[in-house]
């Protein structure tokens, strides 16, 4: 018998902003995910399906400050096969996330920026209790330009991640090393954990890049979960990908990502987020396509 469940845990941010799409304006992307069927430790196997939208808007108010609105969706489709950590039980069901947020920017003369990103942010598993699943966050990072072609700073991202208080520190990092090759981050820092770093190289409209990231999701579970009744559902892992770019246009983008999960781990928390059952994930294969423009 086989056990259907849908987790937000597994959508990975792969490309959870618009590279090299920086200019103010709308930009929306849309981006399916696979991610393939894996052996767990403790017996049976996982694999997921995934879709990611992202909306993001920002306008210069003048010279030195810039305001910004920043929306996301996440949905995921679980396929697990016998978890025997759960005694056969999927560990749980449909689970959607959710987040907005608004970003405030500085520019001053000397260089320097800083960005300040409060946000709403909901995780929870279908007929989970919605004000359970609701968490609040805010993220702010000190950068400054060295040079046209250099950009460092560092970040700080501090989450209310149901039941658990979570800091994040990131670096900023935007670096043109040459007219060809890049090193940045290339998602944006949320609820899942810090911005990861990417080196690519850009020819014409073609690029290519190898980057990763840690991340970490929580969700609330439902209040008749089979092995977690109201409790927490968790993932943590370390992408790593080959991203391989094309950009038709200015404001349009395709990108196409192959890469792999490590150190995977799937977890459920009672309620007050004490550890009831935690399992490993075999190294999980991935795929990705982002359909990414700009308004």
């Amino acid at each position: 018998m086989r056990h259907i469940a849908r987790s937000s845990c597994a959508a990975l941010l792969l490309a959870s902003a618009l590279p090299a799409l920086a200019a103010p304006g709308f930009r929306i992307s849309a981006t399916p995910i696979w991610q393939g069927a894996s052996t767990l430790s403790g017996g049976g196997q996982g694999q997921s399906r995934n879709l990611l939208l992202n909306a993001v808007t920002d306008y210069a108010l003048d010279d030195a400050w810039s305001l910004g609105v920043a929306a996301s969706y996440q949905f995921s489709d679980w396929e697990f096969d016998h978890p025997a950590a759960w005694n056969g039980q999927a560990p749980w069901g449909n689970v959607q996330r959710a987040s907005v947020g608004v970003n405030l920017g500085l520019r001053v003369e000397n260089g320097w920026q800083f960005n300040l990103v409060p946000s709403m942010n909901f995780a929870g598993e279908q007929d989970a209790s919605s004000d359970k699943a609701i968490g609040l966050g805010v993220v702010g990072s000190a950068s400054k330009s060295f040079s046209p072609s250099l950009t460092l700073g560092l970040g700080l991202g501090v989450f209310d991640a149901l039941e658990q208080t979570r800091a994040f520190p990131y670096l900023v990092v935007n670096w043109d090393i040459d007219q060809h090759w890049k090193l940045a981050n290339p998602f944006t820092t949320g609820p899942a954990g810090p911005a990861g770093l990417e080196l690519s190289y850009r020819r014409d409209r073609w690029d290519i890049g190898a980057g990763g990231a840690y991340r970490s999701f929580r969700f609330r579970l439902a209040g008749d979960n089979a092995v977690a009744p109201g409790g927490i559902g968790v993932e943590e892992q370390v992408p790593l990908y080959l991203r391989f770019g094309y950009a038709p246009s200015r404001d349009s983008r395709l990108d196409v990502y192959l890469g792999a999960s490590l150190n995977s781990q799937l977890s459920t928390e009672d309620r007050d987020g004490n550890l009831l059952t935690r399992d490993d994930l075999d190294t999980v294969p991935l795929f990705a396509i982002q359909f990414g423009g700009q308004f």
